[in-house]
């Protein structure tokens, strides 16, 4: 009977196109559209996630998430207003890109942040980003990359640590020769970042904080002990405590040290700072501020079974690539839910362990650990727990990621879709098994 299952199938298609019209036709208070921005430009919402109140919709829109609605109005300026305002756009998102956070009023309480504590090495910060910006422009990357931030943050983080390491130059911190370092090294790092994205885009990876840990790690081998005013690292010993004493831990310590965890990214540690650093994670994503709140606290707690200095557990060293590490996995490359929470918490636990290991491996050369056990962290979940693709854990595309709980409700709208087409398909199969039972009997 094809004349029957042809019928059938055109009734099918033309009940899912007209559920497709509704859709587009309701009005825009009552939907939130998912318009991706990637490479090859805007594309079509093709999901819709519903926003019940008019507050929801405008919050997600203006504020919270990685508020929209700047680059809508950033792009309604003509030239050459909307390209100054576009690089402005870009310099602001990068600071939020630290920690996973695509958010244009976050940043401004990143920066805010920073220049309390040091303004100094915050110009010479944004000096190593405006760097990087440029260079990667000679490098053809992609105008997404450039506006979210991703591929400058390196930069930015390579030329503020230069500052905060740097030899006072007569009695001084503000040292002008810091600018040629900064430059150069926030280029390399942005070269070493496009390198590892062509390399690691065929495995889904992401290349991170690498380029940050590489470069910092050469500046600060390449001279040894000798700093001088051109290239002014000071090469602060990294403390081995080899002749172990019983470490004693107070519940103020501990505590201060899951506070201060996140001044270890931004390079401030002052009260101020690191409030203002909490709340921008917060503003931009309550998702995120929980999962990184619950790795910092992991990450600690595995410090205090590992007996660390008292000192270094209250600075947060042990804990912020902890935090980091359960941001990522437990909602931002993947769809949050209570299996990927758990999951997230043992690559905090073993992030830890890693900075321990590379503690007492990299100490013995002076040198710091910095953010290296994130990405080999990252990497290895990120590749275990997708070797297989098991549906309860399921992975957030490339060109999709946004902020955590879009992804929630996106995956969860799709999945919605998926079963009602499934439920239409089967209903379909059902009326064409009957109809060639009756074709049969007659």
């Amino acid at each position: 009977m094809p004349e029957l299952n042809s019928v059938e199938e055109d009734k099918s298609r033309k009940e899912k196109e007209q559920k497709v019209r509704r859709a587009d036709n309701l009005p825009i208070p009552l939907l939130f559209a998912i318009t991706r921005h990637t490479d090859m430009g805007s594309r079509r919402p093709s999901v819709f996630v519903s926003a019940s109140t008019f507050p929801e919709h405008w919050l997600r829109r203006y504020v919270m998430g990685d508020c929209p609605a700047v680059s809508v109005w950033v792009d309604s300026w003509e030239h050459p207003i909307r390209w100054i305002l576009r690089f402005l756009e870009s310099l602001l998102r990068t600071f939020g890109a630290l920690i996973f956070v695509n958010n244009f009023w976050s940043g401004i309480l990143f920066l805010v942040a920073v220049f309390i504590h040091n303004p100094f090495s915050t110009l010479i910060g944004l000096l190593g980003m405006v760097t990087a910006y440029f260079t990667a422009m000679l490098l053809c990357a992609p105008a997404s990359r450039l506006r979210n931030g991703v591929a400058t943050f390196n930069g930015f983080m390579v030329a503020q640590f230069i500052a905060n390491v740097a030899v006072p130059f007569n009695g001084t911190i503000w040292n002008a020769w810091l600018i040629f370092p900064a430059s150069f090294f926030a280029a390399i790092s942005t070269v070493i970042k496009a390198a590892f994205h062509s390399v690691l885009k065929d495995y889904k990876l992401p290349a991170l904080n690498s380029p940050f840990s590489i470069t910092t790690l050469c500046f600060l081998a390449s001279q040894g002990s000798t700093p001088s005013p051109l290239f002014p690292a000071g090469m602060s010993p990294v403390a081995q405590y080899n002749n172990y004493t019983q470490q004693h831990y107070t519940g103020s310590l501990v505590a201060r040290g899951i506070f201060f965890s996140i001044s270890n990214i931004y390079g401030c540690d002052n009260i101020a700072s690191v409030t203002l650093a909490w709340l921008a994670v917060l503003l931009a994503s309550p998702l995120l501020f929980t999962q990184c709140i619950l790795g910092s606290c992991v990450g600690t707690g595995i410090a205090v079974v590992l007996g660390v200095n008292a000192q270094q557990l209250a600075s947060g060293m042990w804990s912020f690539n902890s935090l980091l590490v359960c941001g990522s996995v437990g909602g931002f490359f993947y769809v949050w839910n209570p299996i990927i929470c758990i999951v997230s918490i043992f690559a905090a636990a073993f992030a830890c362990v890693m900075a321990g290991t590379l503690y007492h491996t990299l100490g013995y050369f002076n040198l710091p650990f910095q953010a290296l056990p994130l990405f080999l962290t990252d990497s290895i979940f990120l590749l275990a727990v997708g070797a297989y693709r098991a549906n309860w854990l399921p992975r957030v595309e490339t060109v999709d990621i946004r902020y955590p709980e879009l992804h929630w409700e996106l995956y969860h709208a799709r999945k919605k879709i998926s079963n009602s087409t499934a439920t239409i398909t089967n209903s379909t199969t059902d009326s064409t098994i009957k109809m060639n039972d009756f074709s049969h009997e007659a």
